[in-house]
């Protein structure tokens, strides 16, 4: 890809100009935010979904949240009512 694009470049000076200005911008981009190492643990279990990310553009939706369960009856409760 270098090669073609250095090819490109040695042939069309806008193509040439256009891909110095990318360049630029891009070590810009990787001064401010470092050159994309990830790097995540995750031990002694975890408590629900658990996600490594890096640069997220936007949103993470994983759904509705679910219901918590229903809390236990006590001894001599049924539920229903005797009516």
């Amino acid at each position: 890809m270098a090669s073609a694009l250095a090819a490109r470049a040695g042939v069309d000076a806008g193509f040439a100009a256009a891909l110095d200005a990318w360049h630029r911008q891009a070590q810009q981009v990787v001064m401010s935010t470092g050159a994309g190492d990830v790097s995540a643990s995750v031990s002694g279990g975890s408590q629900g979904t658990v996600v490594t990310t890096r640069d997220v553009t936007g949103g993470l939706h994983f759904g509705t949240p679910a219901s918590p369960p229903a809390p236990p009856q006590q001894p001599g409760e049924s539920g229903t009512s005797d009516v």
